[in-house]
């Protein structure tokens, strides 16, 4: 019986004076609370500034945790392979040029950071990578979302409410896009739209949810563009001239059929001409 002990188990468990009876389920039970260990413990990894980097294993996230240390601008770098990043609870008011680390970013986290401008180059960043799932943009002070909002269809989870909004003839595509959101298909979720708000101080319907904007009762008329004016202008101008060079050439092969199918000459003109017509027709055949 001992040997069958030995080969069905480590001969090492007997150097350790656990018996192979006992070794296998005492190996199990280690096992089973180290996963669990592991599953649910957060691991500290090195970190810039005074922020909290760590690792959260049953997310697969690298986080950079900045939230309520006084920041005033954006961290210039982040910790490599990073795909977590809040910045809540700061005083960053403005977010003015571009980061590469954003293109790796999955969530990102701007509350309540006193921001009320986001630099063109910052969002065109994250629409050129879209990797981002989840973006916080509330309580913050934005009188306008930066209108690439509108590609950004990858982002599932958007959070913009908390903001006092500018409503006017600006900022009316805000509605149409909210309003759009709620039709069934729309991957891009903006969960508190409803909370979503004009300012009280707002020169147009201050106070009212932004997706009950009414376009008409804003007095807000669309005004075609000055160079889709010009296009069409342009077109029918080329296209009028193309139709009368057209018009002009199709009616000289027209009288020229007619005199040589049956001698007619139409406005007296000399059947030289016409015969001369002829000859070119004949040297150009050849």
């Amino acid at each position: 019986m001992a040997m069958q002990h030995i080969r069905e188990y480590p001969s090492a468990s007997h150097a350790m004076g656990i018996s192979a009876w006992n070794a296998q389920p005492l190996m199990e039970e280690v096992m089973v609370s180290m996963g669990i260990f592991l599953l649910f413990t957060v691991f500290p990894v090195p970190c810039l500034h005074r922020c909290n980097c760590h690792y959260f294993q049953e997310e697969d996230a690298k986080v950079f945790n900045c939230t309520a240390v006084n920041l005033t601008s954006m961290p210039e770098t982040v910790q490599n392979e990073t795909t977590w990043i809040t910045l809540s609870e700061n005083n960053i008011q403005a977010i003015t040029s571009s980061y590469k680390y954003i293109q790796n970013i999955t969530h990102l986290d701007l509350r309540q950071m006193k921001l009320e401008t986001i630099s063109w180059k910052f969002v065109d960043d994250i629409v050129e990578s879209m990797s981002l799932k989840y973006l916080n943009l509330a309580d913050n002070f934005l009188r306008v979302l930066p209108n690439q909002v509108l590609q950004m269809k990858f982002v599932r989870e958007f959070y913009i409410s908390g903001n006092p909004y500018e409503c006017n003839c600006h900022t009316i595509w805000m509605k149409d896009w909210l309003h759009n959101l709620t039709k069934s298909g729309s991957n891009q979720s903006v969960v508190d739209f409803e909370q979503a708000k004009c300012s009280e101080h707002s020169s147009l319907m201050p106070g009212k949810p932004l997706y009950e904007l009414d376009a008409e009762l804003m007095g807000c008329i669309p005004v075609p563009s000055p160079f889709k004016q010009v296009i069409p202008t342009s077109a029918a101008v080329l296209l009028i001239a193309l139709v009368t060079a057209l018009t002009i050439l199709n009616w000289e092969l027209i009288k020229y059929t007619l005199f040589m199918t049956f001698g007619v000459s139409i406005n007296d003109d000399d059947p030289e001409d016409l015969l001369k017509m002829d000859y070119d027709c004949f040297l150009l055949n050849r």
